[in-house]
């Protein structure tokens, strides 16, 4: 009886993280790989070498899942101590604000450049209106603050829609504000049921004079999720378009900041064409706390943020879903390292509990299960 091994998967894999050297933060994709892409197939067979024995399938399986666990316990271990060598790749200078900015800008630079924020973008001068001949902009109003519909461009290929929130009285500020993947707009504003009112701040912050735009953000859902003339899966929209974007050097993450900088590109051109200088924040919950705080990270032009839901040590990511998943984030970045690039702008950090997250959708007649791997295995 011998083991023969397929490949092919977790060749393409393993080979280019050695190319590119020790990934610690992409140490559970291995695992994934490796349970999805690798697997043996005992072939019968009457002849084995002298002195040996053949092994039986109990022994077989015992042996894969001794070596498994100590592969999992290995790079759990290694996932964990990584933040003991993340000081070698920083070198803050505390002198001035000019020379910590200075010092830290390298590390910004890679940190832009691995969640693929890296397109030009085509520099948001003006907001569109979503009307039709049927359909205005304006979708609601209150004695504060009136509602648009609306879309914007981002750059080739990526256009960002959601809600404008306009004070009826002089704007104080210019906030971004995101809500949770799986929450429209219209939740965060109270328009539409699902979000708890002590939850709907955009309202809030419209209330209080701060003109604010709502991104739609990429949902949870599996729709749209693969070609209709070839299969369906359910792998959540965020996943389905991670896994293709990060063949390309570019990230579910990376697309969704791109859009809320693109609002920072207009409300500075506000700014610039009525000669005022409100200050700009971005505010998010839980998928949209992430991409305030990686959005803040990167633009020194956000004065302000705040992050919701979301803040905490990352050691354990590989628990977390895999669209969250960066190219060797670890080895230089947890949400301290990337606190200190929004540093000495303000954060808030709101302590609360996060949206639960339980799995992909349920696999059905019209969306197989993606992860049931054998199913597409041929």
């Amino acid at each position: 009886m011998r083991i023969n091994i397929k490949w092919k998967s977790f060749k393409k894999f393993f080979s280019s993280s050695i190319a590119n050297g020790k990934r610690i933060g992409l140490a559970f994709i291995l695992i994934l790989v490796w349970n999805f892409s690798l697997y043996a197939q005992v072939v019968n067979s009457e002849e084995n070498l002298s002195d040996t024995k053949i092994l039986s399938s109990d022994e077989i399986d015992g042996f894969r899942s001794k070596m498994m666990n100590e592969v999992r316990s290995y790079f759990e271990q290694e996932i964990k101590s990584s933040p003991l060598d993340r000081e070698t790749v920083w070198h803050r200078n505390y002198q001035s604000i000019p020379e910590y900015l200075n010092s830290t800008s390298p590390n910004r630079e890679h940190f832009q450049k691995i969640t693929g924020v890296i397109d030009q973008r085509c520099g948001t001068e003006e907001l569109i209106f979503d009307k039709t001949t049927l359909r205005k902009a304006q979708i609601a109003e209150t004695n504060k603050y009136i509602v648009y519909r609306i879309h914007w461009p981002v750059f080739g290929g990526v256009t960002g829609e959601g809600l404008w929130l306009e004070p009826r009285s002089k704007a104080l500020a210019q906030i971004v504000a995101l809500p949770d993947a799986d929450w429209t707009p219209e939740m965060l504003t109270g328009l539409s049921s699902g979000v708890p009112s002590e939850a709907q701040f955009a309202g809030k912050l419209a209330a209080a004079g701060c003109r604010v735009i709502i991104p739609l953000l990429i949902n949870r859902e599996d729709k749209w999720s693969g070609n209709p003339d070839v299969c369906m899966t359910n792998e959540p929209h965020r996943e389905f378009i991670y896994r293709r974007a990060y063949e390309v050097g570019r990230h579910i993450i990376g697309y969704e900041i791109q859009k809320v900088l693109a609002i920072v590109d207009w409300f500075t051109n506000q700014n610039m064409t009525n000669q005022t200088n409100l200050p700009i924040a971005v505010a998010g919950y839980g998928e949209g706390g992430l991409i305030a705080f990686y959005s803040a990270a990167i633009d020194q032009r956000i004065n302000g943020a705040l992050v919701s839901g979301y803040f905490q040590e990352r050691e354990e990511i590989w628990k977390e879903p895999i669209y969250r998943n960066i190219w060797g984030l670890l080895n230089e970045f947890g949400d301290a390292e990337i606190a200190g690039l929004i540093a000495p702008r303000t954060l808030v950090i709101e302590a609360c509990k996060g949206p639960e997250l339980n799995g992909p959708p349920v696999a059905d007649e019209t969306h197989s299960d993606f992860g049931n791997w054998r199913s597409h295995v041929n």
